[in-house]
């Protein structure tokens, strides 16, 4: 896992916004630190979803963990994070793109709401 305490929350939103959308498009010739405003504002909104959701589940520290699903839905290929974090009661959990959250890989695998379609994932949610 990863782990940030409060003073590092800015890395975690980065995270986030890495995971889910790669490169901002928005970078400055000049700019030598990123920030969360280098994304769009419907993109800052799902970071901020996801970023809540784990602040609101974790204890003092947010431990992160990112899995990457590969997809291929017809002639589509793309890859989506699954974020495996520890809760406050030091459980371990799954938090999807859209900031669903599952008790474990295992309820992941069954309720996700992907469409239907082929996906390779690491055994278990684990490399």
């Amino acid at each position: 896992y990863d782990a940030f305490t409060w003073e590092d929350h800015k890395y975690v939103k980065l995270k986030i916004a890495f995971s889910l959308f790669g490169s901002p498009s928005i970078v400055g010739e000049d700019d030598t630190d990123v920030d969360i405003t280098a994304y769009n504002a419907d993109q800052q909104k799902s970071i901020k979803l996801i970023y809540d959701k784990l602040v609101a589940n974790s204890g003092s520290e947010i431990k992160i963990a990112f899995i990457f699903l590969l997809i291929k839905e017809y002639q589509n290929k793309y890859q989506l994070p699954v974020i495996r974090f520890v809760k406050s009661d030091n459980s371990e959990v799954f938090l999807d793109h859209h900031a669903r959250v599952y008790d474990s890989w295992c309820n992941f695998t069954k309720w996700n709401e992907l469409p239907e379609c082929l996906y390779c994932y690491p055994a278990n949610g684990w490399y």
